[in-house]
């Protein structure tokens, strides 16, 4: 994750909810991401190259 780009919406999630702020990650395999993302009515967008 971009720490530097999500900092400012952190922070502003931060002031609005108080400290109740949860985060996320998710560590999966790229041919799992591939598998999900075929899942989706935008997966012709862009496919395994772009990723």
């Amino acid at each position: 994750m971009y720490s530097a780009w999500f900092k400012l919406l952190f922070e502003l999630a931060i002031q609005l909810y108080e400290t109740k702020v949860y985060t996320y990650y998710f560590d999966l395999l790229f041919e799992e991401t591939l598998k999900r993302h075929h899942t989706k009515s935008s997966c012709h967008g862009f496919g395994k190259e772009v990723m």
